[in-house]
């Protein structure tokens, strides 16, 4: 929706190659592509893992938004799922309408941060961490509210 997305950093792009790399080389790794003319038009970046098929990152053509392609892709995804023998594909965190058409049932996702003693340095990572919450937040209200407004 003309925003970067989660992997719009040249830092992010390299991490994420090097973790399906290794995803790739162990087994894990699930990518699903929709070819459309010689192009692909839609991709799911999955995990499979103790038999659960985790849904990481999906995306779509916009301009093909019509066909409904993300919605097309996931459903094979989960078939080749079960084809594959997992009893569970997550779509992991979060609670965005996509989601909840396929999974109604919601778990909850908690944090749990361990820090030694009561000093200066660890006040600050807790700060810190509560900084980075309050963030995200910020974050995906502002990148909610872009995608309600009405185009000129």
């Amino acid at each position: 929706r003309g925003l970067p997305g989660v992997l719009g950093s040249s830092a992010t792009q390299a991490f994420h190659r090097s973790i399906a790399r290794r995803a790739l080389e162990r087994g894990w790794l699930r990518l699903h592509l929709l070819w459309i003319e010689g192009a692909v038009k839609a991709a799911l970046y999955c995990f499979r893992f103790r038999g659960s098929t985790g849904y990481y990152l999906g995306g779509f053509a916009p301009e093909l938004g019509r066909l409904s392609l993300g919605t097309l892709l996931t459903a094979r995804a989960i078939r080749t799922a079960i084809e594959e023998g997992c009893s569970e594909f997550d779509f992991l965190r979060g609670a965005e309408p996509y989601k909840l058409r396929w999974q109604p049932e919601m778990r909850t996702n908690s944090r749990l941060l361990l820090a030694p003693g009561r000093g200066l340095g660890t006040r600050s990572l807790l700060g810190l961490s509560r900084l980075e919450r309050w963030v995200e937040h910020r974050a995906k209200q502002f990148a909610a509210s872009r995608g309600r407004r009405k185009k000129p």
